[in-house]
């Protein structure tokens, strides 16, 4: 599992767009994106003035530190999500769970949520004097094994799928109208946190084990005075959980891991 900050942290992720279905009437799926294929060569991205600055870590002195807080809109309560089919597999190096998760929305309008599977250069956002305001907005989901946000004590996930966009970019989000739905496929692996990983296999073979989703969004901010950053921000947009989906076991039983 990867940690999350409310400290404009950056983000990384390599992965390649499937499919996306054309956008039918209301009610139906809209898009589909599968970032269990890697693309090597991700697309090439122009920096903005902020992202420069931050790689080159060009910070004021003083500075305004860190902000954060939370922005909520009633049309993002509408949106759900929920786990559509979880599978469970295994080679010689550790157990796979592959999952294809489903956020839909149940709301009476229009809602646009991130759908660019790189992230993205920061826009401009504001301005006033000298001081300039740049940003994005990513969403990750993240699993855990049972309810989420629940620590296992014998077993983790590890990996996470995230989605970009700049604020109002209709080419870089997707827009879900009343009934409409997106399916996001993406792998995360076991880590055992026992000595012996076979001990987690014979678990996972004999219980019925149980995955939920976490979707979390949030736009990351740079606000700069002249060529320096100023002040980072982030401010969470939207956090859904699913409820447990049960996990399709396929691990061959004569399968052996490797003791670390």
């Amino acid at each position: 599992m990867f940690a999350h900050s409310h400290r404009g942290a950056t983000f990384f992720v390599s992965a390649a767009v499937i499919a996306f279905a054309s956008l039918p009437a209301s009610g139906q799926l809209v898009g589909v994106k599968d970032l269990t294929q890697r693309d090597i060569q991700l697309p090439a991205e122009a920096l903005s003035k902020a992202d420069l600055a931050e790689k080159n870590k060009n910070f004021c002195i003083p500075n305004g530190g860190n902000a954060d807080g939370v922005s909520v809109s009633p049309d993002h309560l509408a949106l759900t999500l929920s786990i559509t089919s979880a599978g469970l597999s295994a080679n010689r190096s550790a157990p796979s769970l592959k999952v294809t998760v489903r956020l839909k929305n149940l709301g009476p309008g229009p809602v646009s949520v991130p759908w660019t599977d790189h992230r993205v250069a920061s826009a401009l956002m504001s301005s006033s004097g000298d001081s300039q305001k740049f940003g994005f907005t990513v969403a990750t989901v993240d699993l855990f094994l049972g309810k989420a946000h629940t620590t296992d004590p014998m077993m983790s996930l590890n990996g996470e799928a995230a989605l970009w966009m700049q604020l109002d970019n209709a080419e870089q989000s997707i827009k879900l109208k009343a009934g409409q739905w997106v399916d996001l496929t993406f792998r995360a692996t076991v880590l055992c946190k026992v000595a012996d990983p076979n001990e987690c296999l014979k678990r996972l073979r004999q219980e019925n084990p149980r995955v939920s989703a976490w979707w979390y969004q949030r736009q990351l901010t740079r606000e700069m005075k002249g060529e320096c950053i100023y002040q980072t921000g982030a401010y969470t947009e939207l956090e859904i959980d699913s409820k447990p989906t049960e996990v399709k076991v396929d691990i061959p039983v004569n399968l052996m891991l490797d003791r670390p």
